[in-house]
């Protein structure tokens, strides 16, 4: 996926967020970050998981029913990559 791309499927989340949702997944994030930086993904995966069922249904309860094969620190790496070309700093994880 090029930045292009990206940039513009992070403004279309935006969007959708805002339609669908009443929390701030900024705090998810942020309530998992322990979770995550000791290697616990499944644990941050169920919580998110949690969180998404209890909101109203929307085009991101799609990532229920799917699959992922790829490792998570390779997905943290593709988002740190893409933080520093566009805002200049990764994500900390």
């Amino acid at each position: 996926m090029r930045c292009s791309e990206l940039r513009r499927a992070v403004a279309e989340l935006g969007v959708v967020r805002r339609r669908y949702t009443t929390m701030n997944w900024f705090d998810i994030a942020q309530e998992q970050l322990p979770q995550v930086r000791e290697g616990n993904t499944q644990a941050a995966v169920t919580r998110v998981a949690e969180v998404l069922r209890t909101l109203p249904p929307s085009p991101f309860h799609q990532i229920l029913d799917l699959d992922f094969t790829n490792q998570p620190l390779d997905v943290v790496a593709h988002f740190d990559r893409f933080r520093i070309l566009e805002f200049g700093f990764p994500s900390g994880f």
